[in-house]
C-alpha cells in the first residue's frame, strides 16, 4: 500500500508537467499572465514607438522585459530581452562591468553614456516554452540581478 500514495504523487507530478501552460514572445498577455501565476508583479506596457514590454520585480528590483524579433507592428514577436539599469552617483568602470562578462553565464553588462551599469538577458521564444522552463528562467534572472546589484555595489 505504500508505493500507492508515491505512484500517485509521481503521476500528479507527470501531469501537471505535462498540462502546464506554455508560452510565447508571441503573446505578450500570456507572458503577464505566467509571472503572475509565478508571484510576480506585472504589467504590460508599450514604448513610445509601439514595442511592448513587460514591468516586472525580482528581489527588490525592478525590470522590463522587452519583446523583439517582432513584425512592422510589434506583433507575432519571437524573442525577449530582460533588462535592468542601476543609476549609480558616479557610476562604475569598464572594468567592473568587464569582470561581471567574464565570469558570469547568464546576463550580459555594459556601461551606458552615465557609466551606469545595465544587465540584460535575451532568450529566443518562438516556440512554446513550458511554464516550468520559464519559472527557471525568471529565477535565474533574479537571481543574476541580485549578484549584479553585490557586483556593482548597489
Amino acid at each position: 500500500m505504500r508505493k500507492i500514495p508515491h505512484f500517485g504523487a509521481a503521476f500528479t507530478l507527470l501531469a501537471t508537467s505535462v498540462f502546464a501552460e506554455n508560452v510565447t514572445a508571441a503573446d505578450p498577455q500570456g507572458m503577464v499572465a505566467a509571472l503572475q501565476e509565478l508571484g510576480y508583479r506585472a504589467t504590460l506596457d508599450r514604448s513610445s514607438n509601439g514595442r511592448p514590454f513587460i514591468e516586472s520585480s525580482a528581489n527588490g528590483v525592478g525590470y522590463r522585459m522587452w519583446f523583439y524579433s517582432c513584425d512592422d507592428a510589434f506583433n507575432n514577436c519571437r524573442a525577449i530581452n530582460l533588462s535592468v539599469g542601476f543609476n549609480l552617483i558616479d557610476g562604475t568602470t569598464p572594468g567592473v562591468v568587464n569582470e561581471w562578462n567574464m565570469t558570469k553565464l547568464v546576463g550580459r553588462a555594459y556601461l551606458d553614456e552615465d557609466f551606469d551599469p545595465w544587465l540584460d538577458f535575451y532568450f529566443v521564444a518562438n516556440a512554446p516554452i513550458q511554464m516550468d522552463t520559464f519559472e527557471l528562467i525568471i529565477a535565474q534572472w533574479g537571481r543574476s540581478m541580485g549578484q549584479f546589484k553585490e557586483h556593482i555595489d548597489f
